[in-house]
């Protein structure tokens, strides 16, 4: 039931938070370590660099690895998962950072479980299976930035040996045909990409689907100035781009909810009133477990009625969100001048190579003035 109100309840706060002093079920700010996690994000999205070489980046700083660092506070902490037993940063441990919600503000618990008191084996639990609660804390990372990372990481996003930044087009590329990851090659004069099966599985399976990567960069350049420059005046952008829908639904939410928040507090008031009238008998004991119950469950089914309405809220101020981001984004790259990874995964889904060079690009969005 904590756990479902969004009250933390491990013996540890994750790295970055540590526990109110005066509510150990709520989290606050540990500023020191969350201005590395906000480095994290940072190298990763903007630098793209690679998580093996964050993790080099900050044992090469001195700085200590999660583990390291509360130990370093005076906590009794023990981590099994902890590698190779000493205060150095593994790449595992930046994926865990880069994948954890907590850092926007979402209660996230039951991730494991012990399966018995008696075989203290520990059990991961599928994702459906976790309880989140929004907003229960400080952020630490923003919204934008956290889901940015999470649509990179859902690439293909490795590095040759010895390189520190990730290449540009690293998990954005597919094979028109198989749909498989375009692989990287260099003959030491040119840089181009091949189709993954034609090269791994069989030159049967498919073909080539070859190109330059110059070419491929000044096609992909080309394509972007041409609907970024597409874009008419801003204060059109402004009306077609600003969903009326979610701000119509954002307010109709924001209204019931402040219904269902004063009928619980009538029923809170009942129940008080309730258990008075039974002490000083003005009701029957029958009666008071009667109306007892009645109360309960209308409590029980008006505290859901608010949870799902802070979730449709919460959903429509998303939405809103990304539209305005997406706006000031268009606004900042209305003069491009060159492409990076940040700008890729901003605008491109995918970007399928065709046989004998041709290229299709698959936008994340669908805009009447940037199709």
């Amino acid at each position: 039931m904590k756990r479902k109100r969004g009250e933390f309840i491990g013996a540890f706060a994750p790295y970055g938070y540590e526990k109110n002093p005066l509510d150990h079920h709520h989290l606050v700010v540990d500023e020191e370590a969350a201005c590395v996690v906000r480095m994290v994000f940072h190298w990763f999205v903007c630098d793209e660099i690679s998580q093996i070489k964050i993790a080099q980046r900050l044992n090469d700083l001195g700085i200590l690895n999660p583990t390291a660092y509360k130990q370093s506070k005076g906590h009794k902490y023990q981590n099994s998962c902890r590698e190779f037993g000493s205060s150095y940063w593994h790449p595992s441990v930046i994926k865990r950072i880069l994948e954890n919600p907590m850092y926007i503000g979402n209660m996230v618990q039951g991730r494991q479980r012990v399966k018995s008191f008696k075989c203290q084996v520990v059990e991961v639990m599928s994702k459906e299976d976790w309880i989140i609660v929004e907003n229960t804390h400080k952020a630490v990372v923003d919204r934008a930035t956290f889901y940015k990372v999470q649509s990179l990481l859902a690439r293909d996003t490795r590095t040759a040996p010895g390189k520190l930044m990730l290449y540009t087009f690293s998990g954005f590329l597919r094979c028109a045909d198989c749909k498989r990851a375009m692989h990287r090659k260099s003959d030491g004069k040119y840089t181009y990409y091949i189709c993954r099966t034609y090269t791994e599985l069989s030159k049967q399976a498919c073909t080539r689907h070859s190109i330059r990567e110059e070419k491929l960069k000044d096609a992909v350049f080309a394509i972007l100035k041409l609907h970024i420059r597409a874009i008419p005046d801003t204060t059109e952008i402004i009306s077609a781009i600003q969903s009326p829908s979610a701000k119509t639904t954002n307010n109709s939410a924001e209204v019931l909810l402040k219904s269902r928040q004063r009928k619980l507090r009538r029923i809170q008031s009942y129940q008080k009133s309730l258990y008075e009238d039974w002490k000083n008998g003005g009701i029957s004991e029958e009666e008071y477990q009667h109306f007892k119950q009645q109360y309960a469950d209308e409590m029980e089914q008006t505290e859901f009625g608010i949870k799902q309405l802070k979730t449709e809220r919460q959903s429509c101020e998303d939405i809103q969100e990304k539209e305005c981001r997406q706006l000031d984004f268009f606004k900042q790259h209305l003069e491009l001048d060159e492409i990076n990874r940040d700008i890729l995964s901003e605008l491109i889904d995918v970007i399928y190579i065709e046989e004998g060079g041709d290229l299709t690009v698959r936008f994340k969005f669908s805009d009447p003035f940037i199709q």
